[in-house]
């Protein structure tokens, strides 16, 4: 039977380090503040944003909700967006992605300064990790939020084979250079790749990101694997789950569920991202 790699506990132990940030950084006069740019009604935006403000509340960081009508002009959100990195109230800025059309999420990114774009959506902070210079911004949090349940169940990463199915700039690209700076051996496949099943089983930690509802079964999987299943899907049944086939999944050494896995901890790392970007503001 495989074990279980719960996000809970993970998202439970940031949250204890976030809530002595806010601590210190209160105690010092600074109010740690989040803000969010929603542009439309989209359903999936407005319950993420609800999710977020309810955990940030829980951790004492303020979030300013900035919701505009889906037929905003470019120029006017780019304006927006501006005012609030000039905000020094404002420690990060989380833009809700993808934008309605004809918006272009792709101008955001390129204004978008790397300190407080804190999922790392923007072009600088792309351009910091992918060459490893950290103190140019910040991973986009749900690839930081596998790196994070790793370390917390100590799985090490030195000399590992890891397999990354997808290649979006969310996961797959950006959890491959997190894990390379660790000094694994990453390899990645997608949907052209010829011999994934067969590369897949050969992988010491399997990254399942393709976003396909159980579509990652035994063909992929062996006994020695840690999986790490970061797909959020719906099945025929509306049911959510992951990529990866769960009872599949069972002849694994490891793999995080869905629901309760990877998802559980993004807030959390978004979280540490905030209050750390404001210890370097008013450093």
């Amino acid at each position: 039977m495989a074990q279980l790699l719960l996000g809970r506990p993970v998202a439970q132990a940031l949250g204890h380090k976030i809530e002595r940030y806010v601590k210190e950084w209160r105690q010092l006069g600074r109010i740690p503040r989040l803000a969010t740019v929603r542009v439309g009604q989209r359903g999936d935006d407005v319950a993420y944003e609800q999710s977020l403000n309810k955990a940030f509340a829980k951790w004492g960081i303020e979030v300013q909700n900035c919701v505009y009508p889906a037929q905003i002009e470019q120029l006017e959100l780019e304006r927006r967006v501006l005012q609030l990195q000039n905000d020094p109230s404002v420690q990060g800025i989380l833009p809700f992605m993808p934008l309605p059309e004809p918006l272009q999420g792709e101008r955001l990114a390129r204004i978008l300064e790397p300190g407080k774009d804190l999922d790392g959506v923007g072009f600088l902070a792309q351009a910091g990790l992918y060459g490893q210079r950290s103190q140019l911004g910040w991973a986009p949090c749900t690839a930081q939020a596998c790196m994070e349940l790793l370390d917390y169940y100590q799985y090490p990463l030195a000399g590992k084979h890891v397999l990354i199915l997808g290649r979006s700039l969310v996961v797959g690209k950006p959890l491959a250079m997190l894990m390379l700076a660790r000094n694994a051996t990453v390899t990645i496949c997608h949907s052209h790749s010829t011999q994934a099943a067969q590369l897949a089983r050969e992988a010491d930690i399997l990254v399942a990101a393709i976003g396909r509802p159980r579509a990652i079964g035994e063909s992929y999987l062996a006994p020695q694997q840690v999986v790490l299943d970061v797909g959020i899907n719906f099945d025929a049944q509306g049911q959510l789950c992951g990529d990866v086939d769960p009872q599949a999944a069972q002849i694994v050494q490891a793999y995080t569920p869905v629901p309760g896995g990877i998802g559980c901890i993004t807030n959390a790392v978004l979280a540490l991202h905030l209050v750390e970007q404001c210890g370097i503001r008013n450093s």
